[in-house]
């Protein structure tokens, strides 16, 4: 079977899930819709997860990009890239974000809980075999009924996949390979979050928060979702050094961002730094996948990230949509302001936290982690990089990229 039609197979299967009767016309119904536009390792896993914790708010478990995939939107079937300018079988793609979608709350809904990990288990594990499958509901029940949720989850998740639980986020210590021959959803591997689902009030009165970093390419998408929805957009930020080390970090990553098998379009990578450092280095492409990706192929890994970081936010830029932008590092100086200025934006009520989680994280959070490269990093810097940083209102002194 190759990889369209293995494809196919997944999304047969995923489809047999679908409450179709529950769905119907609900993404008319939507009044308010909320994108975050950004690069990839800039910290919208993390900005994603404090929003999600608001009462006020609607979202998917993961990115929108798995069911892209599985519906022959995404890159090879849509376009030769991430970017793509017209949603293909609208509504298969609309049934898969109804079941997905939710709210957050304090209850155990195992019914819920169930949908969502036998939804989220075939993009994660699309091999995984029948017998295996059969027992979701029922370690579902087992499991989550006596326990909180996250001690819940992790009993599930042991129970049903025993070592390769290591590739979820938040059990990964970085040692795990990921040998997976088919992909879909892209590790470290979220975890349905604790929400319930919607209700015909939910259409209405909350916002649908989405955020997936190949959106970047895509502007308009969500408009075409929701054609009534008022559509608002963050432009998360972050300077290009701590980006570009976060990018090359995941890149040399055993265990995750693994984005597109290259085998399938016929092509060998020979990035300089990755191809000749690791064993999958030839045919894995990891992070988004910009529409200019084939002249790159034979670059260095730090001119990959570059470039990976410059077309995500020209593409932003160049778009012209009315935006709010967020810096990142603001956020992880002043979390709980920053929140609320997001909020405010958002027009829903404050979101109360102690502490940021750690969420996507390749080490440890600490400032100025990109200097282990600095002297590549600062190799990097031309008339378009300074352009750049400029328009996104940063400082050119290497002592502000915290």
């Amino acid at each position: 079977m190759n990889y369209k039609e293995s494809v196919k197979n997944v999304y047969n299967k995923v489809a047999e899930k679908i409450d179709a009767k529950d769905s119907g016309n609900w993404n008319e119904k939507i009044k308010n819709v909320t994108v975050v536009l950004t690069a990839s390792r800039t910290g919208s896993s993390l900005m994603k997860t404090v929003l999600s914790m608001s009462n006020d708010v609607a979202y998917l478990s993961g990115e929108e990009e798995p069911y892209y995939i599985i519906t022959e939107n995404a890159f090879p079937f849509n376009s030769d890239s991430d970017a793509f300018k017209t949603i293909k079988n609208k509504q298969a793609v609309l049934d898969l974000m109804h079941q997905d979608l939710g709210v957050n709350t304090d209850d155990i809904d195992i019914d819920k809980i169930t949908k969502d990990w036998q939804q989220r288990i075939l993009l994660q594990f699309p091999q995984i075999g029948n017998e295996t499958y059969k027992l979701i509901p029922t370690l579902v029940k087992n499991c989550y009924s006596t326990s909180n949720y996250e001690e819940g989850t992790n009993a599930f998740l042991k129970a049903l996949l025993g070592r390769k639980s290591g590739y979820y986020d938040f059990f990964n210590d970085g040692k795990f390979d990921f040998v997976e021959d088919l992909k879909i959803e892209e590790p470290p591997f979220v975890v349905p979050g604790q929400k319930r689902a919607l209700t015909e009030d939910d259409y209405e009165n909350k916002v649908f928060v989405f955020k997936t970093p190949q959106d970047c390419y895509r502007i308009g998408i969500f408009e075409q979702l929701f054609p009534n929805a008022k559509i608002k957009y963050i432009h998360l930020t972050r300077g290009f050094a701590q980006t570009v080390n976060g990018l090359m970090d995941g890149w040399l990553s055993d265990t995750g961002f693994f984005a597109h098998n290259m085998d399938i379009v016929d092509t060998e990578l020979k990035i300089k730094g990755y191809t000749d450092r690791k064993r999958f280095g030839t045919k894995w492409w990891k992070f988004d996948l910009p529409p200019n990706w084939r002249e790159t192929t034979d670059k260095s890994l730090a001119e990959v990230c570059l470039n990976q970081w410059m077309q995500a936010h020209n593409h932003i830029m160049e778009s012209g949509v009315d935006k709010m932008q967020i810096k990142f590092e603001n956020f992880l100086l002043s979390p709980q302001y920053i929140t609320k200025e997001i909020t405010d934006y958002l027009g829903i009520n404050p979101i109360e936290f102690t502490q940021l989680p750690m969420v996507m994280t390749t080490e440890k959070p600490a400032n100025f982690r990109w200097h282990k490269r600095k002297d590549e990093i600062m190799d990097l810097i031309s008339d378009d990089v300074e352009t750049l940083m400029t328009n996104l209102n940063y400082s050119m002194s290497p002592d502000t990229w915290i």
